[in-house]
């Protein structure tokens, strides 16, 4: 498989995106690859029938997971990726199309920005996955903030990464653990640097689901080109997560 470079078409990938004792930092990094998208969802706002509606405004979309038991909302003009789907980074140290996934987000959506030609390719992709092998929702938020960064954005930790430790969340509709956020800032221009900028960010959420499974939700984006999601986007997509149940 190719190097797709934070974003590309949202295509079914191999793996659940399970993250058994993910450790700090990327063992290798990569890129990624997605779920086939439904039929051009920013046309599409409307749930597809039988799902759930949007819980911030109307016209947003509605990621599910239902593997997981989540739910979480996006903005019309992103594109969400098939249930089921997934978004891998692969080692990009290893030759073009024989690199191994190393890292992936399940049930995902993703945008485009208009001011970086990434020729239908993503700058910022959102999904879940499952978390294992560590002892609490702190520790694994951290994680999935710290890889997500460092996979997608500067897998050779010549950046500079700024993470801090995870605080504790709660949103409106019951989902409470911990959340993290991670930078990288003046990492080397790669493929996946659609904007140029070598800045990033990440987001990790981590929480049990309604069976007490750990589930960690991951956000992360280029940052510093101008288009990027507003810090008030970014907080109604992650007081959006919920649990689902199909």
């Amino acid at each position: 498989m190719a190097i797709l470079s934070l974003g590309a078409t949202l295509t079914a990938c191999a793996g659940d995106g399970t993250a058994e004792a993910d450790a700090p930092g990327p063992s290798a990094g990569g890129s990624p690859s997605v779920p086939e998208d439904r039929d051009d969802p920013r046309h599409s706002p409307e749930p597809s029938p039988g799902g759930p509606a949007p819980v911030v405004a109307d016209d947003w979309q509605v990621v599910t997971g239902p593997t997981r038991g989540v739910a979480f909302d996006v903005p019309p003009h992103w594109r969400v990726g098939a249930e089921g789907g997934g978004y891998a980074w692969f080692d990009q140290s290893q030759p073009e199309g024989y690199q191994d996934v190393v890292h992936a987000l399940n049930d995902v959506a993703g945008f485009e920005a208009d001011a970086c030609p990434g020729g239908g390719r993503l700058t910022g992709v959102a999904g879940t996955r499952w978390v294992r092998g560590v002892p609490d929702t702190s520790e694994a938020a951290f994680i999935v903030a710290d890889n997500l960064v460092l996979h997608g954005y500067d897998q050779t930790l010549s950046g500079t990464l700024d993470l801090p430790a995870s605080e504790p969340f709660a949103n409106d509709h019951g989902v409470a653990g911990h959340i993290a956020h991670a930078t990288v800032t003046d990492a080397p221009l790669t493929a996946g640097h659609l904007c140029g900028t070598g800045d990033a960010m990440a987001i990790g959420v981590a929480f049990l689901n309604a069976d007490s499974d750990m589930v960690g939700w991951g956000f992360v984006a280029e940052t510093g080109y101008g288009e990027e999601p507003t810090r008030e986007t970014i907080e109604q997509i992650v007081g959006s997560i919920r649990f689902h149940t199909p």
